[in-house]
């Protein structure tokens, strides 16, 4: 039977790949993922939200944590794929079975920019130790999906200072400091929450999370924001004008880090591996984003937001239980019902 994942075989096959590594995770390293970036759950069938797809070329495994193990055994085939239950005993992580299986001049490919860089540097690492070879520019599953969704572009709208209690010129101020502190002449940033933070943005681009596919470059005298121009309005370009900062397409960023020079600060858990190989000859200062500790720590007009929002969520749990006390036992209600009641 032909398969997205004998596909994937075949394919692995005529280009000597040994292994291929397939994590669910899109190119900002995001919790949450668009449709578009789903390629594990392409090759695998597993939709769970977690989960790593390593493929061999006679045999295949998936690894996945405890709250999918039910899901996963149901969902791919047994036959051709084996479920790797994540952190019971015994059970190899990704890394430990490459350890014990990868031989000398053995290729493990992988797509550079669905992995971040600190774990991508453990694979060169693991894959020099072994005398194999690590190629990043592989995008083999990408290449099978045929259908496959296009890349979402929700449009991005302003989250007003009366909400974020900070202006833009303020956040960028204070994220200009701490680079001085660490001497970096730049700083780019690929988290998607930081970056919605920092420019006081918001979009659509993905479930359960209001965010906008981008990328960020800071420097002391400039700003330049990477986003789909079709999302921006009249409305946020004069925003993004007003504050100086610069709107250049999201294709570009390639191209844009190749050129650059000197030292920059990167967070290694958030920017992907293949873009920090195209920073490789600068001088890189790997270290958290800035704006990851400013933004938990909450100013006064969060604070009041917040407290705002859980008296609105109090009133409505009460409201529920008062109607569900009432109502259990003479309204028919399921699970679902209930939720949606909710």
């Amino acid at each position: 039977m032909t398969t997205p994942l004998t596909k994937l075989q075949k394919s692995m096959i005529e280009k000597n790949i040994a292994y291929y590594l397939i994590p669910s995770e899109d190119p900002h390293q995001s919790e949450y993922v668009d449709a578009h970036y789903k390629c594990r759950q392409f090759i695998s069938g597993f939709t769970g939200s977690s989960g790593a797809v390593l493929a061999e070329q006679t045999e295949s495994r998936l690894w996945t944590d405890g709250r999918y193990f039910t899901q996963a055994e149901a969902q791919i085939d047994s036959e051709q794929m084996k479920l790797m239950k994540m952190g019971v005993a015994g059970v190899p992580t990704i890394l430990e079975y490459l350890t014990e299986h990868l031989s000398e001049g053995d290729v493990l490919g992988l797509n550079g920019r669905m992995i971040n860089t600190s774990y991508g540097k453990k694979l060169a690492r693991l894959a020099a130790s072994k005398k194999a070879v690590l190629e990043t520019d592989h995008t083999l599953a990408e290449d099978l999906w045929t259908g496959r969704p296009a890349a979402a572009a929700s449009p991005i709208f302003i989250h007003e200072d009366i909400y974020a209690g900070e202006s833009v010129p303020s956040k960028l101020k204070r994220i200009r400091s701490c680079m001085e502190t660490v001497s970096a002449e730049a700083h780019f940033i690929a988290s998607l929450p930081d970056i919605a933070w920092i420019f006081n943005l918001r979009g659509n681009d993905m479930p359960c999370t209001p965010l906008f596919y981008s990328y960020a470059w800071i420097t002391q005298e400039n700003c330049c924001l990477f986003v789909r121009e079709t999302c921006l309005s009249e409305e946020v370009s004069r925003r993004l004008e007003q504050d100086k900062i610069t709107i250049l397409p999201y294709g570009q960023i390639d191209s844009f880090l190749a050129k650059q020079k000197g030292s920059v600060l990167i967070d290694p858990d958030t920017v992907n591996y293949k873009l920090c190989q195209e920073l490789e000859k600068n001088q890189i200062i790997f270290g958290e984003n800035p704006s990851s500790g400013m933004k938990a720590v909450k100013n006064e007009t969060q604070i009041s937001g917040l407290k705002e929002c859980h008296l609105s969520d109090g009133i409505a749990m009460t409201k529920f239980m008062f109607w569900l006390k009432q109502n259990i036992g003479s309204v028919p209600m399921t699970e679902r019902s209930v939720q949606d009641r909710l």
